[in-house]
C-alpha cells in the first residue's frame, strides 16, 4: 500500500482560534482509530 500524506496548514484569526481548537479536538480521535492514519503529535 502507498503512504498518502495528509497536511493541513491553517493560520486562524483569532476570531476563529477557538472554532479550530474545537475541530482539531473532534478531528484527532477520529484520525487515531482509523488503522490508515499514524498521527503524531
Amino acid at each position: 500500500m502507498e503512504n498518502i500524506i495528509i497536511l493541513f496548514e491553517v493560520t486562524p484569526t483569532k476570531a476563529g482560534m477557538q472554532r479550530y481548537l474545537d475541530l482539531a479536538a473532534m478531528l484527532k480521535p477520529l484520525m487515531d482509530s482509523n488503522q490508515y492514519f499514524d498521527v503524531e503529535g
